[in-house]
């Protein structure tokens, strides 16, 4: 059959189907696009008149809020309803006897009226708009509120035709969905969405929804009011309630580019392999950049599949403001208090709004689609070519979605069933080629198909257009499914069909371990009778959760007050996720989502960093050799291409606006603004890779120096009495940007630290070093609000790795100790201390975690430490005296398994310490001892070395004491190395450089690919070269870099000490500067030269005829950080876990509207549905 032939058949078709529309009701659709054979709104029944609800369950059609409050409040089982877009009956229907009523939102009066006859927003230029206007735009605001029952192709049209005022191209949703034709209130209710990694589904664009609960309340729910409830909401599939209304982020329309590839399927398999391998990569070697690039090659790509012909149209869209930068990763969700549920009130329902049933014919079977499938695949290509033409439209008509002939002809041409399914983008590219071969070759399976798949990079669509018309199972197109969940890790759409076939075994804890407990907490406020539960029962009933206390099954109800929701189900959740996710995907533990239902194949991704895993020491002035107070830390949570380098800044005499780069939090910083320097914690998407938010360590002109953070974990006990913040709390890398702005002193800035926890909260758990000339602090947080900070004995000095170290709390000095208010009533409130047992509270015991994995992972390396500098060994003898050890046959301490009896401070011993020993710990990776992975070639070994190849600076601050003859530019030095020091130079910065004169060797690195330039990447060259052969060429480098590092400190620095103390004494300022500025400048060139002479030799001893060029040794730098990555994992999945993985996967940046940088999923301003149950990023295949 030739095309103009098909056309023609096409057309007769669609003619044919027409009259229908003329029965006794219509869909309440767009009039152009109404479906003919629709249950809704007098019958039970999706679009088609099928998956009909028992007919006793009453239809409510409310005019007016009110008689939908009294319908909710008196019917004991309430499900809502739009248009019918549902294949799944045991959700959709509210339950099965006259009991149950199904309300259906767009007979709302104002809904039905637009409906019916569609306003031009033209008319508001002559009169005003009634208060219950359905569709209320805000230009200034950039928001649209519409009413839940509104369909969104109404909508669409409405906004685009929003043109009389201030934006004359009109407006637009930035992202929107395939079927336009179903209710805002229902596609965000199941997790509706288009193809963009930027926007995310309909549900992440929403800012504020109202929604009415099982007991008659409305409540308007906002992330910054409620962020558990409003997250919960936004994919919550009708079980917490009615959603009336709800408030977008809108867009102006814009002239979009619309690209067509014509592809087999093989080769658009490949095309997704390709993105998943550089995406999978990227992940492993935590390089956030990397990922945004992978994921930006399907960002808003969308392709419809022919599946009867093997081929794919593959479209894809530019437009002036798209960037990579733009796109957004996945993280896990947070969980926030929120108030409780209101009492009961208000009227019956009225013989006005509560109906039977009426009945319908369904669309009924057309045989002619259980024949030639190859007709059908010409067919449905024919009628698909309009959505993939190529060209620049508006917004509106650029990207993919069905036409109103579209809509009426697929309606009526014969039943069908939509499913779609999720896959990990980890897999996504595998799972297709996998699908390929499957499909097309012996089996044959094409021929279960009729309807084009679209492929969208959010999820998998696909439609059986068989079973419905041949009485018959469709068995090719279900070994199509049975591939998705059987070899693909495939998840089910919410709202769409195959849950009886596919997922009888469901387990939610199974499918969804990062949400569906949190999930239930919200449905136990907010439903806990089940109202809103609908139809299924038996092995059908997917509403189920179990709570257990003690290994003790208890109700639900017990677990999930106000005080103890949020943190009780992350642990329980969390508990879920490791025990089936190390099943699954080891070492990935969030999920990025391929969704297959006939219609659309969307590929989004999830896949955040680990937490970071540093170690930090303080050494006291009396413990030091000068009498310098030292604080040292390794920040190892950035990779091996993510670059470090310093900045500056200068005074401010002004208050200033600050936000947080990684949540919500946002505050004034008073004036003035003290001058300091900082290193930044890694790259931020503002356009040059580079952060200009958060920061990692720094000192300023008062003489303070903070170091943040050492990582730690609290206990699941202390988290479920005292939550974090995360989505508005204070944060690792928002702490120097804090406080080296405002403290004067070391004791100011931990007083300032605390205040700021107890006020906000804190984000995640951590540990900070402060310090001043004279003396260093240290606070640990134990909980959401609650903190303890320790002065350190001038005569001693401590080390942290990544676990609580602080034991008895003893508040009654106060120039020694200080904590948050009411720390010991909580602690014995929370039940974690017992006041009459006479002990004193210890603050390990009480609100720290204490398990497996930090037994290897943590203690060794403070066992290693304290061995060194004081002769004090851990193991079998923890509670030995200073100056005993007891170390293994190799001379190397055992390690202490028990935190609680290890000594928080010692003194060093036999000598006190200087700048040269905290390199050398800094430095140390168990050298030549068993233990040593790099000399072993052994990336399993458990005791995690100190310095790993991921180590993205290290950190050595002098604080020296004042003295008549030391200038005050000198008193302050950062000795700083820039990635692991393990190999590579530390650069003496005095406080006293102008910030304008930092050499650009210190302040430049690009991320991702070398610059040839930086220090940073002339060190990762030498790694990567080292790395290759450590046993051969690492003693040899390492003794060169510390050669010339004595070098410095025994005649370079201090010539120039002294050249600037005269010019200092003789008020030469400019001369005392020109010398400071010269000596830096001289250290970094040696140190440039220095590199590059041993990256030649290292390339000489393996053999190399020179330095291979920068891909090639980058890629040796690649492969030796994932192979050596040592990353932390957590065996007893506790809330602080999580909190650390969610912050270092959240996109860096700014957002608008919600307050700050996001909290979610899809990382929209507040807005996301992180916590919503099936809300996570996909790609789908519709």
């Amino acid at each position: 059959m030739t095309r103009a032939a098909v056309g023609a058949a096409a057309l007769l078709l669609l003619a044919a189907a027409l009259p229908a529309a003329a029965q006794d009701w219509k869909c309440r659709m767009a009039p152009g696009s109404t479906y003919s054979g629709c249950g809704l709104p007098f019958e039970l029944s999706n679009f088609q008149g099928h998956f009909q609800c028992d007919s006793r369950v009453k239809v409510g059609r409310p005019a007016t809020i009110d008689q939908l409050t009294a319908i909710v409040k008196t019917f004991p089982r309430v499900k809502a309803n739009g248009v019918g877009s549902s294949w799944w009956s045991e959700q959709f229907c509210a339950g099965t006897d006259e009991r149950a009523i199904n309300v259906v939102m767009t007979e709302l009066q104002a809904t039905l009226s637009f409906i019916k006859s569609p306003v031009d927003p033209s008319v508001w230029l002559k009169s005003d708009m009634p208060a219950d206007f359905p569709i209320k735009v805000d230009e200034d605001a950039a928001t649209v509120t519409v009413a839940a029952g509104m369909p969104q192709r109404l909508l669409l049209d409405y906004l685009s035709e929003y043109v009389h005022w201030k934006q004359p191209q009109g407006w637009t949703l930035p992202a929107f969905t395939w079927w336009t034709d179903q209710t805002v209130g229902g596609a965000v209710a199941t997790g509706s969405h288009g193809s963009s990694m930027k926007y995310g589904s309909l549900s992440s664009q929403v800012l504020s929804l109202t929604l009415l609960t099982a007991n008659g309340t409305l409540r308007t729910l906002t992330p910054q009011a409620d962020p558990h409830l409003f997250r919960a909401a936004g994919v919550s599939v009708g079980r917490l309630g009615v959603i009336v209304d709800l408030t977008f982020r809108i867009r102006p329309q814009m002239a979009v580019r619309k690209s067509l590839q014509e592809l087999k399927f093989a080769d658009f398999a490949a095309q997704v392999k390709a993105t998943q391998d550089k995406y999978v990569a990227a992940k492993r070697r935590r390089d956030v950049a990397g990922q945004k690039a992978a994921l930006f090659e399907l960002d808003e790509t969308q392709a419809l599949w022919i599946v009867e012909n093997d081929a794919v149209w593959r479209t894809d869209f530019k437009y002036l403001d798209k960037d990579p930068e733009d796109v957004l990763l996945n993280v896990l969700p947070g969980l926030e208090e929120g108030p409780p549920v209101e009492a009961f009130s208000g009227e019956d329902p009225t013989d006005e709004s509560v109906f039977a049933q009426r009945s319908r014919n369904p669309i009924p079977p057309n045989p002619a689609m259980t024949r030639n499938p190859a007709f059908w695949g010409r067919f449905y290509a024919t009628l698909g070519r309009q959505y993939v033409n190529p060209g620049t439209w508006e917004s509106r008509k650029a990207f993919l979605a069905m036409t109103e002939d579209g809509a009426r002809l697929t309606s009526a041409l014969a039943p069908y069933i939509q499913m779609e399914v999720a896959v990990p983008l980890d897999l996504a590219g595998d799972c297709l080629v996998g699908l390929g071969k499957e499909i097309y070759g012996s089996k044959q399976l094409q021929e279960g198909f009729r309807n084009p798949a679209l492929v969208r990079f959010t999820t998998v669509n696909i439609e059986n257009w068989i079973s419905l018309s041949s009485g018959q199972p469709n068995d090719k197109f279900d070994a199509v499914m049975r591939y998705f969940r059987d070899r693909c890790m495939a998840r089910l759409h919410p709202g769409k069909g195959g849950w009886t076939e596919y997922a009888h075994c469901f387990d939610g804890a199974k499918e969804y371990p990062n949400s569906w407990c949190s999930f239930g907490c919200a449905v136990e406020e907010l439903d806990p009778a089940g109202k809103f539960a609908g139809a299924g029962a038996g092995k059908f009933e997917i509403w189920r959760w179990n709570a257990t206390r003690g290994g003790a099954e208890v109700p639900l109800a017990s677990c999930s007050d106000r005080q103890t929701t949020a943190a009780t189900f992350r642990v329980a959740a969390l508990v879920q996720r490791i025990a089936s996710e190390r099943r699954a995907l080891p070492g990935m533990p969030h999920r990025c989502l391929l969704a297959l239902a006939a219609t659309a194949l969307l590929l989004l991704a999830l896949g955040p960093q680990h937490a970071s895993a540093c170690t930090s020491y303080i050494v006291g002035a009396a413990a030091s050799t000068d009498g310098s107070v030292l604080i040292a830390r390794n920040d190892d949570g950035e990779g091996a291409v993510s670059p470090n380098w310093l900045v500056y800044h200068p005074r401010r005499e002004g208050p200033a606006p600050w936000a947080a780069n990684l949540n919500n939090l946002s505050l004034v910083l008073p004036a003035p603004g003290l001058a300091y320097f900082a290193l930044p914690a890694g790259p931020l998407a503002d356009g040059s890779g580079r952060n200009t938010s958060g920061e990692a360590a720094g000192m300023n002109e008062a003489g303070v120096a903070v170091s943040a953070t050492e990582s730690i974990y609290n206990s699941a006990a202390a988290l479920v009495a005292d939550p974090y913040n995360e989505a508005a709390g204070i944060i690792e890398d928002a702490i120097p940007s804090l406080l080296l702005p405002q403290a004067t002193s070391a004791r100011q800035g931990a007083e300032l630290l605390g205040a700021l926890v107890s006020e906000h909260g804190a984000g995640e758990a951590f540990g900070v070093l402060i310090a001043d000339r004279q003396e260093a602090w240290y606070l640990e947080t134990g909980s959401g609000h609650h903190w303890l900070a320790q002065r350190v004995p001038d005569r001693a000095f401590f080390v942290s790795a990544n676990q609580g170290r602080f034991q008895d709390v003893d508040l009654s000095d106060a120039s020694s100790a200080l904590a948050s208010p009411g720390l010991l009533q909580f602690a014995e409130r929370a039940g974690l201390w017992d006041p009459s047992s006479g002990e004193p509270l210890n603050f390990f015991k009480a609100f720290m975690r204490d398990g497996d994995h930090d037994t290897n992972y943590s203690y060794p390396r403070v066992c290693l430490l304290q061995h060194l500098w004081a002769g004090y060994c851990g193991g079998g003898n923890c509670g030995s005296e200073e100056g005993s050890c007891d170390v293994g046959s190799s001379g190397v301490p055992l390690p202490c398994n028990d935190m609680r009896r290890q000594p928080v401070f010692l003194r060093p011993h036999p000598r006190k310490l200087g700048v040269q020993d905290v390199m050398a710990a800094m430095r140390n990776h168990w050298d030549r001892s068993p233990h040593d992975p790099y000399t072993r070639h052994n990336p399993d070994e458990p005791w995690r070395p100190i310095a790993l190849l991921r180590t993205g600076m290290g950190h050595v601050t002098r604080l020296r004491p004042a003295s008549k003859d030391l200038p005050d530019g000198l008193t302050l030095i950062t000795y700083t190395a820039l990635s692991t020091p393990a190999l590579s130079p530390y650069i003496p910065i005095y406080i006293g450089l102008p910030g304008d004169q930092l050499p650009p060797e210190l302040t430049a690195a690009t991320p991702d690919a070398p610059d040839g330039a930086s220090l940073f990447w002339k060190a990762r060259r030498l790694q990567a070269l080292v790395f290759q052969d450590w046993p051969s060429l690492a003693t040899h480098a390492a003794a060169a870099i510390r050669g010339w590092e004595a070098r410095v400190e025994r005649e370079q620095r201090p010539a120039m000490e002294a050249g600037y103390a005269a010019a200092h004494a003789a008020g030469d300022v400019a001369a005392a500067t020109a010398e400071l500025v010269g000596f830096t400048r001289r250290v970094v060139r040696q140190a440039a030269a220095l590199l590059d002479d041993l990256a030649e030799q290292a390339a000489a001893g393996l053999g190399l005829p020179g330095v291979p060029p920068a891909e090639g040794w980058l890629e040796m730098l690649k492969e030796a950080a994932e192979a050596y990555a040592f990353e932390p994992t957590s065996d007893d999945a506790d809330a602080g876990v999580a909190a650390h993985v969610e912050l270092r996967s959240r996109r860096e940046r700014r957002g608008s509207g919600g307050g700050g940088a996001v909290a979610g999923p899809k990382g929209s301003t507040g807005s996301s549905s992180s916590s919503s149950l099936f809300a996570e990023h996909q790609v789908a295949v519709q």
